[in-house]
């Protein structure tokens, strides 16, 4: 199953994967920078189902984003510990273990330097 995913290049990390229905993933929420009601959306959808790539990877960008790099990191891994999943990004394909491995880099990059988000 194909999902659409947007990477924020600019930001040279992982972005918000953007599945079919944007609603549930957060999509929209962290878009608009309405970080708190994309992780609420996010961590519910998370208990009432399986783990979704697509989510964790969401939730994993809106920790990055909020400071929470830790907790961020724990997620790519869960990511890297699920089956790989193709996805769509800028009309290419990219793997969800690409984008977390980009995240878990860019978490590095961020801790090495002090930088902000």
């Amino acid at each position: 199953m194909f999902r659409i995913l947007l990477v924020l290049a600019a930001l040279g990390s992982a972005g918000a994967a953007r599945a079919e229905t944007e609603y549930y993933t957060g999509y929209s929420q962290i878009m608009r920078g309405d970080y708190a009601a994309a992780q609420s959306m996010i961590e519910k959808e998370l208990k009432a189902g399986p783990r979704d790539a697509d989510l964790l990877l969401n939730l994993a960008f809106v920790y990055t984003r909020t400071g929470r790099r830790a907790e961020a990191a724990a997620l790519y891994r869960q990511v890297l510990a699920l089956p790989d999943d193709e996805m769509m990004s800028n009309g290419g394909t990219v793997m969800s273990h690409d984008l977390a491995e980009r995240g878990l880099k860019r978490l590095t990059v961020l801790a090495d330097c002090r930088c902000g988000q």
